[in-house]
């Protein structure tokens, strides 16, 4: 359990082409663009009609967590980055509904996170936070993790040390493993996909295949996946 939260994550969101363009927040120009970061919504929905998914980094894992079956709040609006942290100190919700995974040991190349564990970021200078869903380590041992980003929407990206996620712009300040007590498995909707003959050979088997044409360089060898 835990690799459920990434499956969920990924089934609804799978890999966006950027964000939309022209707009605050948004570091691409891509009329491409399927998603717009958190602008009129953090829904995952079209809400306002002008074409793209409204989606922020923690709408993202607030899905992912809802669809695989843990008790998250019914609105997106009671769920951000600070439901789960404030810069260092995780919050007494997660407390009660995660185990916690230090900075020093979620930060390791080749360290003992698990497919679904939720990362945490903090913004090496002001308030800034970021989250994402582990999935796995690269080859050169480090983390990686899928989220959605103001200049990629939905993707992957990889925290090598001293990069812009792992001690240049961002640090790693832990991560957060759901607890058993947190999960229904009625509400879980990975449940037939992952129990199905093959079903998690398959699902892993398309993913290979997104992150092959996300980074050609990083594409094999992934480990605590699927």
């Amino acid at each position: 359990m835990g690799v459920n939260v990434f499956v969920a994550g990924y089934q609804e969101f799978q890999l966006g082409t950027g964000s939309k363009p022209n707009v605050p927040g948004s570091k691409v120009n891509n009329s491409d663009a399927k998603y717009e970061y958190g602008q009129a919504g953090r829904t995952g929905l079209d809400t306002d009609g002008d074409g793209y998914r409204e989606v922020d980094c923690s709408s993202l894992v607030w899905r992912a967590l809802k669809d695989s079956g843990y008790n998250v709040s019914d609105s997106v609006d009671k769920f951000t980055t600070k439901t789960l942290f404030n810069g260092a100190e995780v919050t007494d919700y997660s407390t009660i509904n995660f185990d916690h995974i230090s900075g020093t040991d979620a930060k390791k190349t080749d360290g003992t996170l698990q497919a679904g564990d939720i990362m945490l970021f903090k913004s090496k200078s002001g308030d800034g936070q970021h989250v994402g869903i582990f999935h796995g380590y690269a080859p050169d041992g480090s983390p990686i993790f899928y989220g959605t980003q103001s200049g990629t929407g939905p993707a992957f990206a990889i925290a090598k040390p001293d990069s812009y996620w792992s001690g240049g712009k961002f640090e790693i300040v832990g991560a957060l493993r759901p607890k058993d007590s947190f999960y229904d498995p009625a509400k879980d909707t990975t449940r037939n996909l992952l129990n199905a003959p093959n079903g998690a050979s398959n699902f892993n088997s398309s993913v290979r295949s997104d992150f092959s044409t996300w980074s050609n360089k990083i594409a094999t060898n992934l480990r605590n996946n699927v």
